[in-house]
C-alpha cells in the first residue's frame, strides 16, 4: 500500500500553493509555492494540506525534515519527497476542483474546504469560511442571528432553537445556550451553560451557568465557577466571583460578591460588597432566603446573615445576622448647629 496519500486539485490559479511535481505520473515531492522555480511554477496540480498518512512512515520522515527553505520553516510537504527517496509508495489523488470547494451559492459565497494559508491574512480569511459554516448551521437549526459578520461562535457551541444572537457577540468552548434566549449585544460567553428564556446583554460570562429566565447586564461579569439561580437579575456593573445565587434574586447594580453562597428571593442595594479576601485567605459569607441588604453594605467574610434578615443602609457587617433580625452597623449621625458660622467658614 501507499505510506502516503495527497488530495490533490488542478486550478487555473496556482498561486500560493504547493505544487505537486510528478516524474512519470508518479508523485516525487511537493513543492511549496515560495521555493518553487519557473518549470515547478508552471503545474497547476496543486496540494490540498489533506493527506493520509502510514503513521510509522511518517514519524520516520519527520526526523529527517530540515529546515533549508527560503522560509528557514520545517515543511510537512518534505516528507512525501524523504518517503519516496526511502523508496516507499506515495500517491495522490486528484479531483475535481469545484467539487472539493463545496460552495453552496444560496447559502455560502466564499469555497469551503480548500485554499491555501501562507500568511495572517489568508489564516483570517480561512476561519471567516469555518465560522461562516458554523453560523449558517445554527440558523439552519432555528437561531436567528442579527448580524453575522460581527459574530463568532465556536464549533463545539449548543444554542436552542429561537434564540437570538446580537452584533458584537462571542459564544466560546463548551457553551450551551437554551431556547428563547437574548444574547448581546456586546457579550462574551465561554464555557458555560445558559438556560432557557434568558437575557444576557453587554456581559461577560466565563465557565459559569444561569439558570431560566434570569436576567444578565448591561455590563455584568459572571468569572468562573459562578452560579446564577433561576429568575435572578445580575444587573449592570454586577461582578460575581465563585458564587451561587438563588433563584429569584436581584442584585441590581455595582455590587461585588465573591465566594458567597447566596439564597433564593433576596434583594440587593446598590454599592454592596462582600469583602471576601482578608489579606492572606479568602472566606465565604452564607446569606439566606428573603435577606434584603441594603446599599453600601459591606459584608465582612466569612460572616452569615440569617432568613429575612435586614442590614441597614450604610452598614459594615462583622458578625452573624440572626434571622428575622434588623442589623445596623454605623456611626450615629450627629448635627451640631450653626457650626459653619462659628468657624466663618464662608466670611473668607
Amino acid at each position: 500500500g501507499f505510506a502516503a496519500t495527497i488530495l490533490s486539485a488542478k486550478v487555473d490559479d496556482a498561486l500560493g500553493f504547493g505544487r505537486i511535481i510528478r516524474k512519470n505520473n508518479e508523485v516525487v515531492k511537493i513543492v511549496e509555492d515560495k521555493d518553487a522555480d519557473g518549470e515547478e511554477k508552471a503545474v497547476k496540480e496543486v496540494n490540498s494540506a489533506i493527506y493520509c498518512f502510514e503513521i510509522k512512515a511518517l514519524l520516520n520522515a519527520l526526523d529527517k525534515i530540515k529546515n533549508n527553505n527560503k522560509q528557514g520553516e520545517y515543511y510537512l510537504t518534505d516528507a512525501i519527497e524523504i518517503m519516496k527517496n526511502d523508496g516507499l509508495k506515495v500517491g495522490a489523488y486528484l479531483t475535481n476542483y469545484n467539487e472539493l470547494m463545496g460552495t453552496n451559492s444560496e447559502k455560502c459565497e466564499v469555497p469551503a474546504v480548500f485554499m491555501g494559508v501562507n500568511s495572517r491574512f489568508q489564516l483570517a480569511q480561512a476561519e471567516k469560511i469555518l465560522r461562516e459554516k458554523i453560523l449558517i448551521r445554527h440558523m439552519d437549526e432555528g437561531v436567528t442571528i442579527l448580524d453575522p459578520n460581527t459574530t463568532y461562535i465556536d464549533d463545539e457551541v449548543k444554542i436552542g432553537m429561537d434564540t437570538v444572537i446580537y452584533p458584537n457577540t462571542i459564544i466560546e468552548g463548551n457553551t450551551i445556550i437554551g431556547e428563547d434566549c437574548i444574547i448581546g449585544p456586546g457579550t462574551r460567553i465561554t464555557n458555560s451553560k445558559v438556560g432557557n428564556g434568558v437575557t444576557i446583554q453587554n456581559s461577560v460570562i466565563i465557565e459559569s451557568s444561569v439558570g431560566d429566565r434570569t436576567k444578565v447586564g448591561p455590563f455584568a461579569y459572571l468569572r468562573p465557577e459562578s452560579k446564577i439561580g433561576k429568575g435572578a437579575k445580575i444587573g449592570d456593573f454586577v461582578e460575581i466571583k465563585k458564587s451561587e445565587i438563588g433563584d429569584n434574586t436581584k442584585v441590581s447594580h455595582l455590587t461585588y460578591i465573591g465566594d458567597a453562597t447566596v439564597g433564593g428571593s433576596c434583594n440587593f442595594g446598590c454599592g454592596t460588597v462582600v469583602v471576601n479576601y482578608d489579606g492572606t485567605n479568602k472566606n465565604h459569607t452564607y446569606i439566606g432566603d428573603h435577606a434584603f441588604i441594603g446599599c453600601n453594605t459591606n459584608l465582612i467574610s466569612p460572616v452569615k446573615v440569617g432568613d429575612n434578615a435586614y442590614i441597614a443602609a450604610g452598614s459594615t457587617i462583622t458578625d452573624e445576622v440572626p434571622n428575622e433580625a434588623l442589623a445596623i452597623a454605623r456611626a450615629r449621625q450627629v448635627n451640631k448647629e450653626g457650626w459653619v458660622s462659628k468657624k466663618g467658614i464662608w466670611k473668607k
